[in-house]
């Protein structure tokens, strides 16, 4: 168990980018030390189709994590009352998929089985998160992308399987108290991006089962176990990696963002995290939120989508048509110095990091409300009418949220196809992407992923499959509806 350290709440000084350290802990009122501060419920925007392209310039206030991460999942009920979610976007324009759902399934099955006889990557990559975080990751969501589709037990049995696995092969390197998974062979590094990326379908999977009265004779020992260690390692590494800390802006939003030395002026500065780091851990955010009934992490998670709908740019498609163009970085404000090219912050966000943004943008939109239904329908714009080449024969997408000349990018869809379950004509576009891909993994290596460099794993296979079954289900009903 971790000594706690003690906390002191943080305000924004007179000067741009400088924190003031202020003699009141954290949870404190001036009333006395034992009064507790009142935390707002998060509140969902109302619907606006004006999109803030602009992020405050003000630096965040820090907030204090250990009042954030309590309560812990001993005192976390068998199964919380869950708020009535915000209106979904219906599907427009239902279409069917052409191979049929059946077929699909039967393929995912096979994909699964060709993965390492179904045990995904946890024993090919051993303690290694440049594996897991780039490979398994995919395959634990596509797991509980099936399970909620079919309801069918077997994938959670998967997921149990390959979990316990994995929770095998931690170990606390830096000796901080946190037990992770290595970045690689011979390296005692630990990455940040990739242990979250681990950690988002493994808290998921928790909250799953605790949402599910009918899962926990077999399973709510295991939720509250993976939970566990996902609260006590992972959350607890975000603020751990590069000093970062937790942030909040007056206008709503929120952020996580570190301070450090900069080695050619050696000025202390702050940077905030690229939007893809950023998307995996309000996942986590959010799911254990629910699963510890945990108001602070529902909040966190609340602010860090503000954040990222903030960094959403409003694009004339033509025809009166809308799409949305964002970054591979949003910066907090002019305080914010994470830059290791322009590109980052002046060129449009490519498909393969936008898959974390867009998974977690569609369950913020469907749980929390922060994206509506004209934000929805922008992100369809943006694959449908900047990034499609408009054949529908021999469909590609452009590699980066613009249009292009150069229309190439054909293995890099996952959580992208989750899209798909708001407009048939995606879904038509994405089966026959798939298909190929399906029928010719060794061809596209970015669906490797850091993986094998001779040929595609199935790992995004297997994701892109599961949300075609999904978005499929979501047409179908749409069509049985009208």
């Amino acid at each position: 168990m971790r000594a706690r350290r003690a906390k002191w709440s943080v305000v924004v000084g007179a000067a741009l980018g400088t924190l003031v350290v202020v003699g009141v802990p954290l949870g404190c009122t001036s009333a006395g030390p034992r009064e507790k501060r009142r935390r707002t419920p998060p509140v969902a925007p109302k619907a606006t189709n004006k999109v803030t392209t602009k992020a405050t310039t003000k630096p965040p206030v820090t907030a204090d994590r250990e009042e954030s991460r309590a309560p812990r999942v001993a005192d976390a009920p068998a199964a919380a009352p869950v708020a009535t979610a915000p209106r979904v976007a219906p599907c427009a324009h239902p279409a069917r998929l052409k191979l049929g759902i059946a077929e699909w399934h039967k393929r995912y099955d096979a994909l699964d089985k060709r993965t390492y006889d179904g045990m995904g990557y946890v024993n090919k990559g051993g303690a290694y998160s440049m594996w897991m975080g780039w490979n398994e990751n995919r395959i634990l969501s596509s797991y509980l992308v099936m399970y909620d589709v079919t309801r069918e037990t077997r994938y959670l049995d998967k997921v149990v399987r390959h979990v316990d696995v994995l929770l095998r092969r931690v170990q606390d390197a830096n000796g901080d108290g946190l037990s992770l998974w290595l970045e690689k062979e011979g390296q005692e590094a630990r990455c940040d991006y990739e242990t979250s990326q681990i950690g988002a379908p493994i808290a998921r999977f928790a909250r799953v089962v605790h949402e599910t009265p009918g899962l926990h004779a077999a399973y709510l020992a295991k939720a509250k176990e993976y939970a566990r260690f996902v609260d006590e390692n992972v959350v607890a590494s975000f603020e751990t990696f590069y000093g970062q800390k937790w942030g909040e802006f007056t206008d709503g939003r929120g952020i996580l963002y570190s301070e450090h030395t900069d080695k050619k002026t050696g000025e202390r500065v702050k940077m905030s995290r690229h939007n893809n780091q950023f998307a995996s851990k309000a996942e986590i955010y959010l799911d254990l939120g629910v699963m510890l009934d945990n108001e602070t992490y529902r909040d966190r998670a609340t602010k860090m989508a503000k954040f990222l709908k903030g960094g959403m740019q409003l694009v004339d498609a033509g025809e009166g048509r809308e799409a949305y163009h964002w970054h591979y970085h949003t910066k907090g404000g002019e305080w914010d110095t994470w830059a290791p090219n322009k590109w980052c912050h002046e060129g449009p966000e490519d498909i393969g990091h936008a898959n974390t943004e867009i998974g977690f943008m569609v369950q913020a939109h469907k749980e929390l409300g922060v994206f509506d239904e004209t934000d929805i329908r922008r992100f369809v714009g943006t694959a449908l009418f900047l990034q499609w080449n408009g054949d529908e024969d021999e469909p590609l997408l452009h590699q980066y949220m613009e249009r292009g000349k150069t229309y190439n990018s054909t293995g890099l869809l996952w959580d992208y196809v989750a899209l798909a379950q708001f407009d048939g004509r995606l879904l038509r576009i994405f089966e026959t992407i798939v298909d190929r891909v399906y029928q010719k993994p060794d061809h596209y290596l970015h669906l490797g992923l850091r993986g094998d460099a001779h040929k595609a794993e199935p790992a995004g296979i297997m994701l892109a499959v599961a949300r075609l079954i999904e978005a499929g289900t979501v047409n179908e009903k749409a069509l049985a509806e009208r």
